[in-house]
């Protein structure tokens, strides 16, 4: 036959259990617990009961363990701490200090924006997991439609969907990359039109579409459609392949660190800027976007003129 569940069990009753085992007497347990002996040597018989075993033993008038007690009270002491921490970490979770944060980012907020944010929100709130991965704008879109994004360092071209709040970081204009012994290297700025008998290495397309497109579309505004002679997944390859002299390029700034390799120079075309924005959902409830989103706030703030 099944042992229905008695209340004794309950933590309640084994926090009692605790304070009379220390204490070895239950009216000065009863006083600890500010309830009367009678009640407490009710609540104790029940978990006899319930446990179907003798957890005190009576002789010579003084009150002592058996070792059903023993293993009790050692049993006890640890599912009561690990539930105080448990209830620790439940409202720490509440108030956003634990818990995980997922973060999107192109890889043009790689070399500034985000080290700076993150390296703060982690000094701020180290027990809170950052899963942060390398999206593309238009990825970090369907990722936020599909709920799988708290928050994302992005670059849009357009109005972003309504549900979606945005704060922008910073305005980062296009600048050429070129192999350091190239002779247009030797200039502190160049026309974009300069760059139009040279081989290109871009963005793959596939990666990001609206990079590739706008930046091939700003050549043509110059007078010329780019060679595209290799393509690279990312930033930092995109850069070496340039430093191996198979090309020049065109990136947004900021830029990875070149070394001797690699000349960066800014173009003297009058060229709209690529704003990087944070973007959020307005109905997303994790604890800890608000605090990270003030981190932010405070980093970007800090770097703004004014």
């Amino acid at each position: 036959m099944q042992r229905t569940h008695h209340p004794g069990m309950e933590l309640r009753y084994l926090q009692a259990f605790v304070v009379v085992a220390e204490e070895q007497h239950v009216g000065r347990a009863a006083e600890r617990l500010h309830v009367t002996q009678p009640t407490l040597s009710r609540q104790m018989a029940a978990l006899e009961r319930d446990l179907d075993a003798t957890l005190f033993s009576r002789a010579r008038r003084r009150l002592a363990l058996t070792p059903a007690g023993e293993t009790l009270l050692a049993g006890a002491r640890e599912l009561l701490s690990r539930t105080g921490d448990l209830a620790r970490d439940v409202a720490r979770a509440h108030r956003g200090e634990l818990g995980t944060l997922r973060l999107g980012f192109v890889q043009s907020a790689t070399f500034e924006a985000l080290p700076r944010i993150v390296r703060a929100f982690r000094q701020a709130h180290p027990d809170v997991m950052l899963d942060a991965h390398p999206m593309p704008t238009r990825v970090q879109l369907e990722a936020f439609r599909e709920g799988r994004l708290d928050v994302g360092l992005m670059r849009p071209r357009g109005p972003l969907p309504e549900p979606l709040r945005t704060r922008p970081v910073s305005l980062d204009p296009l600048v050429a990359v070129l192999p350091s012994g190239h002779p247009l290297a030797e200039r502190a700025e160049i026309p974009l039109a300069a760059l139009a008998d040279e081989p290109f290495v871009f963005y793959a397309r596939p990666q990001g579409p609206e990079v590739h497109d706008t930046i091939v579309g700003l050549c043509r505004q110059a007078g010329f459609s780019p060679s595209i002679v290799h393509e690279a997944r990312d930033v930092q390859t995109l850069v070496s392949l340039v430093a191996a002299d198979l090309g020049v390029s065109l990136v947004i700034s900021p830029t990875p660190d070149p070394g001797e390799a690699v000349a960066f120079r800014p173009l003297t075309d009058d060229l709209p800027d690529w704003e990087l924005v944070l973007a959020w959902a307005e109905q997303d409830h994790a604890p800890a976007l608000a605090h990270f989103l003030a981190v932010a706030n405070e980093v970007v703030d800090a770097r703004l003129p004014g």
